[in-house]
């Protein structure tokens, strides 16, 4: 009898570890997936960052030529008023 009680609860021991251990690898992998939804959220918004920027360092040099073409502008129509 002691031996029958023994398998049995050696036995319900071990499915209990086996649920655990399913319950563990679940576990992991919705991290996982989580993980990588976060890499591809920051990689998307480095992405985005790096277009702004980019546009950013265009638009201030647009501006910027377009001051020296004024000053050129400008130079080249005082030297005619003076001649």
């Amino acid at each position: 009898m002691y031996c029958i009680f023994f398998y049995a609860s050696e036995t319900m021991a071990t499915e209990l570890l086996e649920k655990r251990i399913k319950q563990l690898e679940d576990q992991l992998e919705e991290e996982k997936r989580r993980t990588q939804r976060e890499r591809m959220a920051v990689t998307k918004l480095q992405n985005k960052l790096i277009k702004m920027e980019t546009y950013t360092r265009f638009e201030f040099r647009s501006e910027d030529i377009d001051s020296q073409i004024k000053i050129l502008t400008i130079t080249d129509n005082n030297k005619t008023k003076l001649t």
